[in-house]
């Protein structure tokens, strides 16, 4: 069971692969124009404060235009997330729900330390594992440019990666 297990997640990472490589392309492209964007909004700022609604459109439309001759679409970004959360979701769910289901079956299908899949993992190897891995993947999004969040953002995810501890643990 856990080859089984195994090779339909890797499967269903290799059909994501497209939409992840989308969405990195598309903050690649992102990150290529920041400085134009920053500039445009330090002018819409000074705008703002003056209030020309005409001069503050006006930049608006500059932005707009700068993103489409660039090819990026903030909303694409979007895409990658909402399509792997439900689908891996899912993936959790209909796991515990198999568990179950045919306790029997999964009795003896494990690998490793975790040979009764039918049971939570008593070491809680492989949910410190995600978590692991998800609080390694903030870090190298923020290290290397990928994440352009606020620290609040990121902040929020951190702690998310360790909530989730508990949560698979079960």
């Amino acid at each position: 069971w856990w080859a089984t297990v195994a090779a339909v997640t890797v499967l269903a990472r290799i059909l994501v692969l497209p939409l992840t490589l989308n969405t990195f392309r598309n903050a690649a492209r992102m990150q290529s124009i920041k400085p134009d964007v920053d500039a445009i909004k330090e002018r819409m700022q000074a705008a703002m404060h003056s209030g020309d609604q005409q001069r503050i459109r006006a930049l608006q439309q500059q932005v707009f235009r700068l993103l489409r001759e660039n090819q990026i679409s903030p909303l694409r970004s979007l895409v990658n997330p909402l399509v792997q959360m439900p689908l891996f979701i899912s993936f959790f769910l209909g796991l515990r729900k198999i568990a179950k289901i045919y306790p029997d079956e999964l009795r003896n299908g494990g690998l490793g330390w975790f040979r009764d899949l039918s049971l939570p993992d008593p070491f809680y190897g492989l949910p410190a594992l995600t978590s692991a891995t998800m609080l390694f993947m903030i870090q190298m999004g923020t290290e290397t440019g990928g994440a352009q969040l606020p620290p609040f953002a990121l902040n929020l995810m951190r702690i998310f990666a360790l909530i989730l501890l508990p949560l698979t643990a079960q």
